[in-house]
């Protein structure tokens, strides 16, 4: 260490204070470069984002219930695309059917009548009834009928060798389209409400659960509400055990009469192992349907399955 000659009070460490200073020297170069290369970008806001509305968990239990007032509808202009979902060991094996044109008829409380036609000819390939817990499917092509249970886990028959399976039920649309109503008097269930937003929305998140043994719940479905014009843009429906059986998403929102409907519905089945894609033309809602338009009988030569 060395005195200061000048002011013997202070004393100077050079070698402490040279690597002091090139220490500086080194971060302001740092920051110098990286000022240097730093990139500004403007983003426009969504106009969801700016039109975001608020409600309150009422007023959202609201807009799902409001559809409570379409006791029946029907699409003649409908394009149905189907994927199963296989899995083999580590791989899942998807076969994807091609875009086919058909109509639906629905009526509550439960009743769903789907037609799925050949695209070119429009001839009908499959016709499924879905009346309370009884399904009903026609293969056209095949000449053959089947009847069964929607509360059934699996399809068996002691008519054939080999049980075909049937993952897609009419019924699960039908709860895609009408999602079942909230009960805002029963006092086992229960209601959260929270706030999400993507890159394109702001959204609120109904979650609708029951409770069981204190302090135990269970969900039973979410509701994912577009906050810009307050519409359903998904559901989820959940089992006993907590799992996903059925998620929906809805798009192109379209008013129709005093009612909100989407022009497109896709459904996942995750456990069923199905996707079904659907695009909606022609809404009419609460039309007065014939006696005999929810009936679904086989003709003469049509082989009847009856499943256990």
């Amino acid at each position: 260490m060395r005195q200061n000659q000048k002011y013997p009070l202070f004393t100077v460490n050079i070698k402490k204070h040279f690597i002091s200073f090139g220490l500086l020297l080194l971060l302001t170069a740092i920051i110098t470069g990286s000022t240097a290369c730093k990139k500004k970008a403007t983003i426009e806001i969504p106009k969801s984002f700016l039109q975001a509305k608020t409600a309150n968990v009422n007023e959202l239990i609201e807009i799902v219930n409001s559809l409570d007032e379409i006791q029946t509808a029907r699409v003649s202009n409908l394009k149905a695309e189907y994927t199963s979902e296989k899995k083999e060991g580590n791989l899942i094996e998807l076969e994807k059917y091609p875009k086919a044109p058909g109509y639906i008829l629905l009526k509550r409380p439960d009743s769903t009548y789907l037609v799925i036609q050949n695209p070119v000819i429009k001839k009908r390939e499959i016709s499924l009834l879905s009346e309370g817990d009884e399904f009903r499917v026609w293969i056209h092509g095949k000449s053959e009928f089947y009847i069964g249970k929607n509360s059934s886990k699996e399809l068996v028959s002691e008519e054939l060798e080999k049980n075909p399976e049937i993952p897609i039920r009419a019924f699960h649309i039908f709860e895609a389209i009408f999602p079942r109503t909230i009960p805002l008097e029963d006092p086992d269930v229960l209601y959260t409400k929270i706030e999400e937003e993507d890159a394109h929305a702001k959204y609120y998140v109904l979650t609708v659960y029951r409770s069981e043994s204190s302090p135990r719940i269970r969900p039973l479905r979410e509701f994912r509400i577009e906050r810009a014009g307050l519409t359903l843009s998904g559901q989820r429906i959940f089992n006993d055990k907590g799992q996903v059986i059925s998620k929906i998403s809805y798009s192109n929102p379209e008013r129709i009469d005093k009612y909100t409907l989407p022009r497109k519905i896709h459904i996942e089945r995750p456990l069923d192992g199905y996707t079904l894609d659907l695009e909606f033309k022609d809404w009419v809602v609460n039309p007065v349907f014939k006696d005999m338009a929810f009936n679904l009988e086989p003709v003469e030569g049509v082989k009847v399955i009856r499943f256990k």
